[in-house]
């Protein structure tokens, strides 16, 4: 099991420590994991023909958040009825997750889009549903970090 060191003391890792919230109101039930991205490196490189070169930082703020959720999640419907909203009316919503044991960490989107629905599986086995959501500004910021418990 792996743990988080803060400044002060171990934590256990847990990932029902973290609280994903659609829309504002909708918790998400059959939370099985998720991933924040930027789509952008932050800083770049510009190397001219001389071999001289300089830094220059990008300031695009967009990224993506990919939210797997068990198929039998009420909040799997809910996200459905979010991507037929973004369809029909292109209706954007919100996104947060915040980790309960690591008051430093959070993520946020207040514009996000279903830039991907999930594939629908049958199956014997609950399947997961792996929802890709477009975010035009994505605040994010992590400050703990998991280590290896021995």
């Amino acid at each position: 099991m792996g743990e988080y060191k803060d400044r002060v003391n171990y934590k256990p890792h847990n990932l029902n420590n973290y609280t994903v919230t659609v829309d504002g109101t909708e918790k998400a039930v059959g939370l099985e994991g998720f991933t924040v991205e930027f789509d952008d490196d932050h800083w770049g490189v510009n190397v001219v023909a001389d071999g001289t070169a300089q830094h220059f930082k990008n300031n695009s703020r967009s990224g993506t958040i990919t939210i797997q959720l068990q198929a039998t999640s009420t909040t799997h419907k809910f996200m459905w009825d979010k991507y037929k909203a973004n369809m029909e009316s292109d209706t954007a919503f919100s996104v947060a997750i915040l980790n309960s044991e690591s008051e430093d960490f959070n993520a946020a989107c207040p514009f996000a889009y279903v830039q991907k629905p999930p594939a629908e599986v049958g199956s014997q086995e609950v399947s997961v549903a792996e929802w890709v959501l477009s975010c035009a500004y994505l605040d994010c910021r992590g400050g703990s970090y998991a280590v290896q418990s021995v």
